[in-house]
């Protein structure tokens, strides 16, 4: 995944994030932060493999 489609994920989670805190306290605002997190979790294990898939290959003998 390149790095302009990576910030685009990371901005819609800080939008997310901006919106669940308009909500009222309560179990929907936390159910909303739990997913959040778990997309923000998401978008981090797609940033190492990005690195993972940019470092070079090297072998072992």
């Amino acid at each position: 995944m390149s790095a302009p489609r990576i910030r685009e994920l990371e901005n819609m989670a800080a939008k997310l994030s901006a919106t669940a805190r308009k909500l009222p306290p309560g179990q929907e605002r936390q159910d909303a932060f739990r997913e959040i997190s778990k997309f923000r979790d998401k978008i981090t294990a797609l940033k190492i493999a990005e690195r993972s898939a940019q470092e070079p290959k090297t072998q072992h003998n």
